[in-house]
């Protein structure tokens, strides 16, 4: 038989003491990480969007939004789409996205002047590092591996000594 849990008996935590609010969810400490990880996530993805001027296409998308629901109430549906996209039907949104996208990249371009040219960069490689080799004590394959090859062996069993 499998162990079921019971969620009807599953009872609440115990109440907090007076004076002291629960915790939030979130602050847990358990939870802290994951709410850390998530919130860096968002933080990112904001300034990337932003960064790269997606903020302009949020705001033309619902203009065009607007605009489409305007000129459905008076026209079919596919004329009301073709009039939204049409240059003579822009609205003061679109207008003001357009002039937005021109001045942000009339700004990043690179001004006339010094600058306009190639850019050299000073590079000044490092040194290449001097690196002397450790003195070695002369060797030869004609030495000895091990010393004692030539001596005699010790004596077995060593003489003992009566007291």
């Amino acid at each position: 038989m499998t162990a079921q849990r019971n969620w009807a008996s599953h009872r609440e935590p115990d109440p907090p003491a007076p004076g002291r609010k629960r915790p939030c969810f979130f602050t847990r400490r358990a939870f802290r990480p994951l709410v850390h990880r998530q919130l860096s996530l968002l933080i990112t993805l904001t300034a990337w969007l932003l960064a790269t001027g997606s903020q302009w296409d949020a705001v033309q998308t619902f203009a065009f939004g607007r605009m489409w629901i305007v000129n459905a109430r008076t026209l079919p549906l596919l004329d009301a789409a073709e009039r939204t996209f049409s240059p003579e039907g822009r609205c003061l949104i679109c207008a003001a996205v357009t002039a937005a996208k021109q001045q942000e990249e009339n700004s990043a371009a690179v001004p006339e002047g010094r600058a306009g040219g190639k850019i050299f960069l000073l590079y000044q490689p490092a040194p290449a590092p001097v690196v002397a080799a450790p003195a070695f004590s002369p060797w030869s394959p004609s030495d000895p591996l091990v010393r004692s090859l030539g001596r005699a062996a010790p004596p077995l069993p060593p003489p003992r000594t009566l007291a």
